[in-house]
């Protein structure tokens, strides 16, 4: 007969039981004696030289300086325009502290950062302002062109609603027509084509 040989079995000891002795053990340790100190004195990181040049500069200019400056790179870098970009990308933000000699595109100089955080919200509220700005401009250039071809389309509209036998234009009816010649409006330059072709319609 072969007695069953216990792995656990070691030394003339059993390895489960040491290994719950030991688990006892550290639970009747302090918490306060098992935290280890990590930020020794003297194994703090010094801001290389190019580094604390680039803080001493940072340092020197204002913020509302940084975020103009931050605005022309972005002007220049960002792969996307401003008309279709609601806020600045946070991309271009890193790439342009790069340019001002750090490297990660932060710095562990807790003023610098502070300061860098408020240029940053600075150059977005610009650049906010701008493009909504630059929306608006171009909303009103389209409303204005759609409004001197307004009168020509209603006309075409209706001849094109009458030999075609329709009494009313539906909504679908307008986006076929709009699709065959080409043309794209805005939603209230579509409800007014839509509203003057139907009273026409109506006479």
């Amino acid at each position: 007969m072969i007695v069953p040989h216990c792995v656990l079995w070691k030394d003339e000891k059993c390895l489960l039981v040491v290994y719950l002795n030991l688990c006892a053990e550290v639970r009747a340790i302090p918490a306060a004696e098992m935290v280890t100190e990590w930020t020794e004195p003297g194994l703090k990181l010094e801001p290389s030289g190019k580094e604390k040049e680039a803080l001493t500069r940072l340092q020197q200019e204002t913020a509302e300086q940084l975020a103009g400056e931050l605005l022309a790179f972005a002007e220049k870098e960002c792969l996307e325009s401003k008309g279709g970009y609601g806020y600045l990308p946070h991309y271009v933000s890193q790439m342009f502290w790069r340019t001002k000699g750090l490297p990660n595109g932060y710095t562990d100089d807790q003023d610098t950062m502070l300061k860098m955080t408020r240029v940053e919200a600075l150059a977005r509220q610009r650049w906010y302002a701008e493009t909504q700005e630059m929306q608006r401009k171009a909303e009103e250039k389209q409303t204005k062109e759609e409004r001197e071809t307004l009168p020509k389309l209603v006309e075409e509209c209706v001849e094109w609603a009458k030999t075609n036998g329709l009494k009313k234009v539906t909504h679908n009816d307008l986006d076929y027509f709009l699709l065959q010649r080409d043309v794209s409006l805005s939603w209230s330059s579509r409800r007014a084509l839509y509203t003057e072709v139907n009273f026409k319609l109506k006479k």
